[in-house]
């Protein structure tokens, strides 16, 4: 059956389908595809894969090297480094603030209100600058990286496998698919209706219609391709099931970036649950795609950026359930269509870190042999251990960052805490609570020990119930060693054991000294 690859939108996510797409290339699928659509980071993805052979070490490249976190692929502009924090600061403390304020009212009343005066000028300032601009961050690099010769993105344009991208025109709103010359259009389709067609003939203009699919509104700029803006495909095609079909594929992938809201399953594990908003924007969390038990009521907790983030993820997978709906209702039925989703959101919408790329590599790895090669009897059973595999490494690698960050805060806030006749001296310091400045909660390392080990003890559950192949590549790490970091390269100067099983004593910056133990 002639096959085709389907990718969806969803930001820095978009590293989950390489994990799938290494897995379809193991397994004698993808060498073989007949074509391969992309909307928004799939697009990028998918003219990656467009390449051919060697197409998933190309892809591995783009996303790996030397990217250790989101300014790698993704840099903030300069001006919008501020209004993130602003604005979370406007949402979630702005009633703290006041109530602060308030209290000092008794002790300095001018000075106070003289601060409020010169914040609030300081938002209107912002607020003006931000209103002027057209995007928080730059596709800069995303663009350069696409340019990189090693790509070989030429030998999508002379590839035999049929390649479609798909992003919204900015002026007439129409869906365009821009194509290469073995994505045949028939003449009739070309004609009127919503949707337009667009040959891409040389790399410029192929890099041009990745960058424009990509082009999230206010995450980065609309882009232009022959002389006509564009913005994100998924604004018209979250997931371009209907160019597969129009291709005349009979066997279709479609890997996701963002799990389904799907009623009656199970909710995502709690130890991945946290605000990923680390980017200074809004951004979806792993929370907000989980069938959840959250008390939305005006007793509960949930504020203007729960609420709005909720409402994003529940958007999405509305149309992502109406584009696989259709292309299922279509003239020409599909014999098969698998769907293959993340069933845990490992960062956000738009962060990125190296451990936390890795972590969702290693997913969509595991939920493709979920969706294609597990035991129907197995199944359930595969797709928990994967929930608890991928959560609990996402928890690790959480506890991790605290340890290093810890140590790297501890050596500069405190550098004089080892030297005692200094700690006399600063006697007036520690009596006000000081002292605990810059000390390094090293039992978090029990904390970490404990999850590698059920770590362990589900990836063998999993070797035993359906064998290696349904594991990622050099498994046993994710045990035995740390997770990748975005500060590794200064490792070598935070004295961290050469493994989680190693002893760990930092002295007088640590809380404790925790003995070695043995491997799992």
């Amino acid at each position: 059956m002639p096959t085709g690859i389907v990718l969806g939108g969803g930001g820095t996510l978009g590293d989950f389908q390489v994990g799938v797409l290494k897995y379809l290339y193991k397994k004698g699928v993808l060498p073989h595809i007949k074509c391969v659509c992309g909307t928004s980071i799939g697009a990028i993805n998918a003219a990656i894969i467009a390449t051919g052979d060697g197409c998933t070490a190309r892809l591995e490249k783009y996303w790996e090297e030397d990217v250790n976190s989101r300014v790698d692929l993704i840099p903030q502009h300069e001006w919008s480094d501020t209004l993130g924090p602003l604005l979370e600061a406007i949402f979630r403390g702005v009633v703290g603030s006041w109530v602060y304020a308030m209290g000092c009212l008794a002790l300095d009343s001018e000075h106070t209100f003289s601060d409020f005066r010169g914040a609030i000028k300081d938002m209107e300032e912002m607020f003006e600058l931000a209103r002027k601009q057209r995007a928080l961050y730059s596709a800069e690099l995303l663009e350069k990286k696409m340019y990189d010769d090693t790509q070989d993105l030429d030998k999508a344009l002379k590839s035999d496998i049929a390649l479609r991208i798909y992003a919204t025109d900015l002026k007439t709103g129409a869906c365009t698919c821009f194509h290469n010359k073995a994505c045949k259009i028939d003449p009739e389709k070309k004609r009127g209706g919503r949707k337009e067609y667009v040959l891409c003939d040389s790399r410029e203009k192929l890099v041009k219609a990745a960058l424009a699919s990509s082009a999230i509104p206010g995450i980065f700029s609309p882009a232009e391709v022959d002389c006509n803006w564009y913005i994100d495909g998924s604004a018209r095609e979250v997931v371009p099931v209907a160019g597969a079909v129009e291709c005349e594929a009979d066997e279709i992938y479609a890997i996701l970036c963002l799990p389904r809201l799907t009623p009656g399953e199970d909710s995502v594990v709690d130890y991945a649950t946290e605000d990923w908003s680390t980017s200074s924007v809004f951004d979806i969390r792993t929370e907000d795609f989980s069938t959840n038990c959250m008390d939305w009521s005006s007793k509960g907790d949930r504020d203007l950026i729960d609420i709005a983030n909720r409402t994003a993820a529940i958007v999405l997978d509305e149309l992502t359930t109406g584009d696989l709906e259709a292309a299922k209702q279509s003239d020409k039925p599909i014999k098969c269509l698998k769907v293959i989703d993340p069933l845990v959101p490992v960062h956000g919408f738009a962060q990125l870190n190296i451990g936390l790329l890795k972590i969702n590599i290693d997913q969509g790895h595991m939920r493709a042999f979920d969706e294609l090669d597990a035991p129907k009897a197995e199944r359930k059973r595969c797709k928990q251990l994967t929930k608890e595999i991928t959560s609990r490494r996402v928890a690790i690698w959480r506890d991790e960052h605290k340890l290093i960050e810890q140590w790297a805060q501890a050596t500069k806030q405190w550098p004089l805490k080892g030297l005692y006749p200094m700690r006399i001296l600063c006697l007036p310091l520690m009596l006000c609570g000081w002292d605990e400045i810059g000390a390094v909660d090293t039992t978090i390392l029990s904390e970490i020990r404990r999850q590698k080990k059920e770590l362990k003890r589900f990836a063998e559950e999993r070797l035993k119930l359906v064998g290696i192949t349904s594991l990622p590549e050099n498994y046993k790490d994710i045990y035995r060693n740390w997770e990748p970091h975005d500060l590794h390269h200064e490792m070598e100067d935070i004295p961290l054991p050469r493994t989680p099983w190693d002893r760990l004593d930092l002295g007088r910056l640590g809380t404790e000294v925790i003995p070695k133990e043995e491997l799992p």
